[in-house]
């Protein structure tokens, strides 16, 4: 979603007060993030963060994929909760 949007790991980190490393490290799985840091994100990245109850999200993945292709958790996510980019006008 990062790059979706055109940004950097400095730029997203800068967005959110932290740091590049942190942002690097929670993309390749190295670093867990705490709540805080991912409400962060999710507002940096014009997105909202929420948990989904085990038993709806196999109604949600439908929702969502009513096609029935296979699609990770990730790309689901994205075709659900990704909002049109935003002109930066030039950022």
């Amino acid at each position: 979603m990062r790059k979706r949007r055109g940004l950097t790991q400095t730029g997203l980190a800068e967005r959110t007060g932290g740091a590049q490393a942190h942002i690097s490290g929670i993309e390749n799985g190295t670093y867990d993030p705490r709540t805080s840091t991912l409400i962060a994100l999710a507002a940096a990245l014009g997105c909202e963060l929420m948990l989904v109850p085990k038993e709806k999200v196999a109604e949600l993945r439908r929702s969502v994929n009513p096609s029935g292709r296979t699609t990770t958790p990730a790309s689901i996510l994205d075709e659900v909760f990704v909002p049109e980019p935003e002109d930066d006008h030039g950022e």
